[in-house]
């Protein structure tokens, strides 16, 4: 009966390599954020979760020479460059505080390359920029 701590070990090391599996994301994992130049302004841009097909939210944070632009028209337009198509459904977006605009009922249809168009106004000027999103 010597063998019987050796099951110990053994379960242990199963256990802990179980719940290692269960950990965070690796850190190459994409983050599903990053900016582009609207000009003449600035536009941040996140993902609160992985873009994916169907209804996705996405978060802008729109900056003049860094200050926080607010009271603009936001018009958001997925689009599929290598299809042609855009999606059947209209983005609605919201503006929050500082700058800050929600964008939901961004739809993607399938997966791939898109971008998601970006028109910027405030009555006299205009701008516009692109996000390039990988849909999986």
């Amino acid at each position: 009966m010597t063998l019987r701590p050796f099951k110990y070990i053994w379960l242990i090391s199963a256990l802990t390599i179980a719940v290692a599996a269960c950990g965070d994301e690796p850190e190459d994992a994409p983050t599903h954020a990053g900016t582009t130049d609207a000009d003449p302004w600035q536009v941040g841009w996140e993902f609160p979760d992985a873009p994916q097909v169907g209804e996705n939210t996405l978060l802008l944070t729109i900056t003049d020479d860094g200050h926080g632009a607010e009271g603009l028209e936001v018009t958001v337009e997925p689009w599929m460059p290598g299809h042609g198509h855009g999606s059947p459904e209209t983005p609605v977006v919201t503006e929050g505080n500082g700058g800050d605009y929600t964008v939901e009922n961004l739809y993607f249809t399938m997966g791939g390359p898109w971008e998601v168009r970006i028109e910027l106004a405030d009555g006299e000027v205009e701008g516009d920029g692109v996000i390039e999103v990988d849909v999986p």
